[in-house]
């Protein structure tokens, strides 16, 4: 068997045991946090020294097939929100298993807040930490300050850096002990721009920030990839007007309005509530983008066999827009997260197509459902 993937068990990135048997699964998701996890035997682990597996707060993935190993992705093992992290470990007849579990990098962001200023603990003289300017360095300023080289001794990462191409609209937003990487997400969704989170050598971690690239031309995934399922998933509108609050009180509130235009029945009205903003212009950038968000879509899923010789961040990355072709047809999908599915001989990385309108949805499902016999497929 051809070993082609190594998994590395660290402490703070930094390599404390070699498993040459596992199972990884994971998911990297555009702009939020992505899970993984890991199922280890005891035995298939090489510790340095004395270390244990009391002392893995952090993994590795390694690709060793190129000249020069590669990191396929990395994880915590640190909580973040309401995602459950850690060890287990399982005693049964064939030994000790451990099965890890926790965050992708993107998840470092949410073990800090974002403080109203960054520069001194609580409490605080100002209310809120505002920021102009192009989106992404708005973002990564508020990463650089308050888990960067920036930020307080004490709430540093070590190893932490951003990459800003001052990419996205010139916006302002503002801070106030959101978790970062809540306020990172809306950030980046408001401007269409994306928050790739890296490591190219281990503990040092990269935020870069850009625009997904059109790969249209040369990633394409027809029907004949198809390996399984094509999976359905159809969301009504949550709201179809939108108000939102920003900063101020009652009548002295700053309000902005979205509004798809639909009347009766299909009017829904929903509050968003971002009295963290100020300025008008801020406040309807806000309204915009929650009317964006609650619109109604149509996820289309494929199960794909992609090409071997398609590589991961070579033919396609987070928020890149690649084409699906149906029949004669083609059509642009955003990859809005990317799936592993990794062992020592065997990796699979396949992108997951984010959702597109019910009018593109229901052109490509016409055009396939003659094709889905053939591919003993599961409509649901």
């Amino acid at each position: 068997m051809t070993t082609e993937h190594r998994l590395d068990v660290c402490n703070n990135f930094q390599r404390i045991g070699v498993c040459d048997t596992f199972t990884f699964a994971g998911v990297a998701n555009r702009n939020q946090v992505g899970e993984w996890q890991a199922d280890i035997p005891a035995g298939g682990v090489e510790f340095n020294g004395g270390a244990s597996i009391s002392d893995v707060d952090s993994i590795i993935v390694w690709d060793v097939t190129a000249p020069e190993p590669v990191i396929v992705t990395a994880g915590t093992l640190k909580p973040t929100g309401s995602v459950d992290t850690g060890v287990v470990t399982t005693h049964g007849p064939n030994g000790i298993r451990w099965q890890l579990s926790g965050v992708d990098l993107f998840g470092i962001l949410g073990q800090r807040l974002a403080y109203p200023n960054p520069a001194t603990e609580a409490p605080w003289s100002v209310a809120y930490d505002s920021r102009t300017g192009p989106a992404s360095t708005v973002a990564a300023g508020y990463i650089a300050d308050n888990l960067g080289a920036f930020a307080l001794p004490a709430r540093q990462i070590a190893g932490v850096s951003v990459v800003d191409s001052g990419v996205g609209a010139t916006t302002t937003w503002t801070a106030r002990l959101q978790p970062l990487s809540t306020l990172v997400t809306s950030i980046c969704n408001a401007a269409e721009i994306v928050c790739l989170p890296r490591m190219v050598t281990p503990g040092l971690i990269e935020f870069v920030f850009t625009v997904g690239a059109d790969r249209t031309a040369q990633t394409v995934i027809s029907e004949h990839d198809l390996t399984g399922n094509i999976k359905i998933t159809e969301a009504q509108a949550r709201a179809t007007h939108v108000i939102a609050g920003g900063s101020g009180e009652t009548t002295a509130r700053t309000f902005a309005t979205a509004s798809s235009g639909e009347s009766g029945l299909d009017r829904i009205e929903s509050f968003y509530d971002v009295s963290t903003l100020t300025g008008a212009d801020a406040v309807d950038l806000a309204a915009a983008g929650s009317l964006s968000e609650s619109k109604a879509e149509t996820a289309v899923e494929f199960d794909t066999l992609l090409p071997r010789q398609w590589r991961y961040r070579k033919h396609f990355e987070i928020g890149d827009t690649v084409t699906v072709e149906a029949g004669a047809t083609r059509y642009p999908a955003m990859v809005d997260a990317v799936a592993f599915t990794i062992n020592p001989s065997r990796s699979t990385v396949r992108p997951i197509l984010g959702r597109t309108t019910n009018n593109e949805a229901a052109q490509i499902m016409r055009t396939l459902w003659g094709s889905t016999a053939r591919f003993n497929s599961n409509i649901a």
